[in-house]
């Protein structure tokens, strides 16, 4: 049994790509010579702009084009930690003659 770490000749070799990368080049390859001037992007930009098209799909283009222009957002938790001034208004049964006082805990 091995003890670990690197080992000699282990692994791909350098130069030799990978697998699913290599196809991924070998279709991109074939799109841009069937149609040199092809972007996917702009493709989607124009069938969401076409009015012609019901509305669910050009909103579903839209969505689709946004994530190229701007990052998508995530919720985050936030925790207020700023410290809270309470108010306590103290009522008199004498008639109001006295002046309000606030009082910090």
């Amino acid at each position: 049994m091995a003890n670990g770490g690197k080992r000699p000749n282990a692994g791909r070799k350098k130069g030799i790509p990978n697998f699913v990368k290599q196809i991924t080049k070998d279709v991109k390859t074939e799109l841009a010579e069937k149609f040199p001037n092809y972007n996917p992007i702009v493709a989607m930009a124009e069938i969401a702009n076409n009015t012609t098209l019901p509305i669910d799909i050009r909103l579903n283009a839209h969505k689709e084009v946004s994530k190229y222009f701007a990052p998508q957002l995530k919720a985050i938790e936030t925790k207020d930690v700023t410290p809270q001034e309470k108010v306590y208004r103290v009522i008199y049964d004498d008639g109001g003659n006295h002046t309000p006082e606030t009082t910090s805990p």
